[in-house]
């Protein structure tokens, strides 16, 4: 630019927010705002060549640099786009708006260093102006959801968590928390809290109760011992998705270390946690994946995975059933979809407490006290009290007791006051022979009866035979007796097929602990197969 003239540089000084505040200045005069530390040029005359008379603000490091941005507008240039009610006149935002949609823990000084910083303090007073900020505590407004980004953060205490907060990571093993203190890690708290006083169980009602918390998309370390992943005090409505909790049980029987991933507590039948889920979680290397003696009910544990520990699930133990929260112990939740394996003890342990469900669940390797399925101590699962069931879960102790291992006592999968299917189909083989030979055993335990449906197919003859075997077990008086009801196509020998039971003490010293199935066949040269499934009723 061709500079034209060089005048006496001449700068005003004054308060801007004071009279008239400040006044029009000449061409390439400036004027200093005491009062807001705002500096200012004036524009010159239109006869100068200036395109309007004004002032024009000069930025310096006391101004915000969001204030002076041009204002956020949703996809600007898209003519498809309509954000007002007129598209003349879009909706616009100021970037600070904007950017304040989302909030991070990183925005309160939560660093997720690998450990070096300790991010207790600044995590729990995210949490506390977020939710629990006497400026907008209740309001809607205020439910931001809490983000915390990739990396590895750092836990000291506990952090207590309110009604609707929402904490939300990137995911297991993208964000991760190392918990290394004692007690819980978090641990949620009722709606009379405020920051640094924290109300828990005792002081619950049904109103105003932990209720509608989200928790998804992270990873938790607990290090200590007697220490609890998420301590649900009467928690109710609430969602807790996509995390892992790892603990440091290492795979042994004894319990000194008694890490929990999950504890719900009840102050009463009606201020319970209640309607709760747990959806995609992962637990490792703990005493008890998910545990509660108290009265919760309607929770659902959906998708979840339980590996190497001493007991995952466990409902009603040491209850009572005489102090209030724990008169009935746990009931009418619902464990499905999910994985047990490695367990030491049972995968699901229901002491007290009626109609919880176990539906379409996989249990491997569990109730064997760290050894394989030939020394099977406990169940896969068990019912104490009655009103509970198993629908449809898969097994893999069958496929090492039913039909080999002979001498190696049958532990039941399912052990208890319950009915319950094995819908697992096996399939043995079947050739001719002239006196009864093993086929395959079930568990006895304290079943009363068995309904096997059997479908027998000879690749030998043209024979088929679809079929029920009916067990009534005698556990008094060591017996069994069977009735086989069956349908037959084919050429005749439809008799020639005869099955019979009895108790036997597998390994000669424990007592009866499986009914035998035997087979005779006397079709000639018959080579054959026999797939069948069962139920039981115990």
């Amino acid at each position: 630019m061709a500079v034209v003239q060089i005048s006496r540089i001449q700068i005003r000084r004054g308060q801007k927010n004071t009279g008239t505040g400040i006044p029009q200045l000449a061409g390439g005069e400036m004027a200093w705002a005491v009062d807001t530390q705002e500096l200012f040029i004036g524009n010159g005359s239109v006869a100068e060549g200036s395109p309007y008379v004004g002032n024009t603000k000069i930025v310096t490091e006391q101004d915000n640099i969001f204030d002076l941005f041009e204002q956020y507008q949703y996809r600007k240039n898209d003519p498809t786009i309509q954000t007002g009610s007129d598209s003349n006149y879009p909706i616009l935002r100021t970037l600070q708006e904007r950017l304040d949609e989302r909030v991070s823990v990183a925005a309160f000084g939560a660093i997720g260093d690998q450990g070096s910083s300790d991010d207790t303090v600044a995590i729990q007073r995210a949490i506390d102006q977020l939710h629990l900020n006497p400026s907008s505590i209740g309001l809607a407004q205020s439910r931001f959801i809490l983000e915390f980004g990739p990396g590895v953060y750092t836990i000291s205490s506990t952090i207590y968590i309110p009604s609707y907060a929402s904490i939300v990571g990137a995911g297991q093993g993208r964000t991760v928390i190392n918990y290394n203190g004692t007690g819980s890690a978090f641990e949620f708290v009722n709606d009379t809290s405020t920051p640094g006083s924290y109300s828990t169980i005792s002081s619950s009602t049904f109103l105003n109760q932990p209720k509608h918390i989200y928790m998804k998309g992270l990873s938790l370390n607990i290090s200590g011992s007697n220490t609890t992943a998420f301590k649900l005090n009467a928690v109710r409505n609430s969602t807790f998705e996509d995390i892992g909790v790892t603990g440091i049980w290492l795979q042994t029987d004894a319990l000194e270390l008694n890490s929990i991933g999950i504890a719900m507590n009840a102050l009463s039948s009606v201020v319970t946690c209640d309607s709760n889920q747990f959806i995609r979680m992962n637990f490792n290397n703990l005493s008890y994946g998910i545990f509660s003696k108290q009265d919760i009910i309607n929770n659902v544990i959906d998708g979840c995975v339980f590996s190497k520990m001493h007991m995952a699930v466990s409902f009603g133990q040491g209850s009572n059933l005489s102090s209030v929260g724990e008169q009935f112990g746990p009931r009418n939740n619902s464990i499905t979809n999910s994985v047990f394996e490695d367990i030491n003890r049972q995968g699901i342990k229901v002491s007290n407490g009626s109609g919880n469900l176990s539906s379409q669940n996989r249990f491997i390797s569990v109730g064997n006290d760290g050894a394989g399925n030939t020394a099977a101590v406990y169940g896969h699962i068990e019912f104490d009290s009655i009103g509970n069931s198993s629908v449809q879960d898969i097994f893999d102790r069958a496929s090492t007791l039913a039909s080999s291992n002979l001498t190696s006592p049958y532990v039941g999968e399912v052990i208890g006051q319950t009915a319950f299917a094995n819908v697992l189909t096996r399939k043995v083989n079947i050739i001719q022979v002239g006196s009864f030979v093993n086929l395959f055993r079930l568990p006895l335990a304290n079943t009363i009866g068995y309904e096997i449906d059997y479908v027998y197919q000879s690749t030998s003859h043209s024979r088929m035979r679809f079929g029920k075997l009916l067990l009534a077990v005698d556990n008094n008086n060591n017996t069994v007796q069977l009735v086989d009801e069956y349908e037959y196509t084919g050429i005749s020998g439809d008799a020639n097929l005869e099955f019979t039971a009895s108790l036997v003490d597998s390994d000669s010293s424990s007592g009866r602990d499986a009914i035998q199935i035997k087979y005779r066949n006397s079709s000639a040269g018959d080579i054959a197969t026999l797939s069948y499934t069962y139920k039981a009723l115990s």
